[in-house]
């Protein structure tokens, strides 16, 4: 059974927050980010590898002109996700950078629109910019650090800390 792109939306949306939730929870207990980050890329190359290469085994044809856009977006993403969960770590919330780092699905359909010519409506239009204001503000209320927020570091005895 082929799900629908709405159906696979939200189950990623879902699988994401959950997975942004656990990597800022790990990284305030101290576990290196780095590491957190080498540990995926183990889990996605041997999924998609045996995926590639066994399960589906298509036809690459693959240039230097492809390998060098690959490589580019493997660094936006290491640099984009780490700095991400960087800021979630230190941020008084670990929602808000998050949020703001959620703005992306609007770049990409601002980036899609110029460059691919996909189509939007007017209400999509006004949707990016009730979303622009709404990330302005989440800003709005404040920027300090967790280290200056005591009131937000986790009890030592919460029920998901217990666990690890």
């Amino acid at each position: 059974m082929k799900m629908n792109w709405l159906t696979s939306s939200f189950i990623s949306l879902v699988c994401i927050s959950v997975m942004a939730f656990l990597i800022t929870f790990l990284t305030r207990r101290g576990v290196a980010l780095s590491f957190t980050f080498f540990a995926f890329g183990v889990v996605f190359t041997t999924v998609y590898g045996i995926q590639t290469f066994i399960l589906e085994k298509p036809q690459l044809n693959v240039n230097a002109g492809i390998i060098a856009v690959l490589i580019f977006i493997a660094l936006l993403s290491a640099v984009g996700n780490y700095l991400m969960f960087l800021a979630s770590a230190a941020a008084p919330n670990a929602g808000l950078p998050i949020a703001i780092v959620g703005m992306q699905s609007g770049i990409v359909a601002l980036l899609a629109f110029i460059f691919l010519r996909d189509k939007m409506s007017p209400i999509q239009l006004a949707g990016l910019i009730l979303s622009i204001v709404a990330i302005f503000l989440i800003s709005l209320g404040g920027s300090q650090n967790r280290a200056s927020n005591p009131s937000s570091k986790l009890e030592k005895n919460t029920s998901i800390e217990s666990v690890f």
